[in-house]
């Protein structure tokens, strides 16, 4: 083989090699799509069924979106728990919410806020007695 073969192939090998040993740890996570869930995150490391989730994560599943500065997501129970900076917002549903940590399961859409605020659409019907609003209820809890 020629110097100049042993080149074209040696090159893009070592640049590959030196590419991922670099990255280790710090280069974006692909998106990763688990069913109709797509997670992104500037890293990512698995433990069983758990992603570990860290950097600008963001999760979303047809209108829902979480983004939150780590999450821990369970692909067998779509059980995520996000911590830091955490926003959830469901804009069909005209859901904004802002949290410390979130414990939320994303296929039974329950889960519970701590150090919370947000808005929420009114879901009250219209009749004779009941009083309704097109503004949205703001509320805040620990």
């Amino acid at each position: 083989m020629s110097g100049l073969s042993r080149r074209r192939w040696l090159y893009p090998f070592l640049l590959r090699i030196i590419s991922a040993i670099l990255c280790h740890g710090f280069c974006p996570a692909q998106v990763q799509e688990g069913g109709d869930v797509v997670l992104e995150a500037d890293s990512q490391a698995t433990d069983g069924p758990w992603r570990l989730l860290r950097g600008r994560v963001e999760i979303r599943r047809e209108q829902m979106i979480l983004t939150a500065d780590e999450v821990d997501y369970n692909d067998q129970t779509a059980e995520a728990v996000a911590r830091g900076n955490v926003h959830f917002s469901h804009p069909g549903r005209k859901e904004d919410v802002y949290a410390s940590t979130f414990h939320y399961n994303l296929d039974t859409e329950n889960g519970a806020f701590f150090n919370v605020r947000g808005t929420v659409s009114s879901a009250s019907q219209a009749s004779p007695r009941v009083l309704t609003t097109n503004e949205p209820f703001y509320f805040q809890g620990e």
